[in-house]
């Protein structure tokens, strides 16, 4: 089934595309929730009109993600304080939850659909690799460091 994807989409693609999905993932799912529209010709004619406000808005989109991927950068090394055990392990674990509110008390506001720990949830003291993608496409990687709370 061809249908307009009216958000941008991981998995499917940006904003304004045509794409082919399965006619029952798109009628149980991506059309309930306002996702897309089917690809009628019709639509494909409205859309054609609306693809240079789409680009403007895509520009702006991307200005604002690199501009924010600035701010994660010269924050640098994230550090995150967690109570440990002797062998360096963690009663608990740091997830995006725990890192997204340190970097917002940094003053950086960022979702958690925009932050992937590499290897998991944090388990052990160490330093971590947490990717940033605000954008499709548009990412950066920092550093977070776990440190014993003392």
């Amino acid at each position: 089934m061809k249908v307009i994807l009216m958000t941008n989409m991981k998995k499917l693609g940006l904003e304004g595309e045509i794409v082919n999905v399965k006619s029952g993932y798109a009628r149980n799912f991506l059309i309930p929730k306002e996702k897309v529209i089917l690809a009628t010709k019709n639509n494909i004619k409205i859309l054609k009109v609306k693809k240079y406000e789409l680009q403007l808005k895509v520009e702006k989109a991307i200005l604002y993600a690199k501009k924010r991927i600035e701010l994660i950068v010269s924050l640098g090394n994230i550090k995150v304080y967690s109570k440990s055990g002797k062998e360096g392990k963690l009663f608990g674990s740091i997830n995006r939850k725990d890192i997204i509110k340190k970097i917002n008390l940094l003053g950086c506001k960022i979702s958690k659909n925009e932050i992937n720990i590499l290897n998991g949830p944090i388990r052990t003291l160490g330093r971590y690799k947490v990717i940033f993608e605000p954008y499709i496409n548009i990412n950066t990687t920092f550093d977070v460091e776990v440190i014993a709370q003392k």
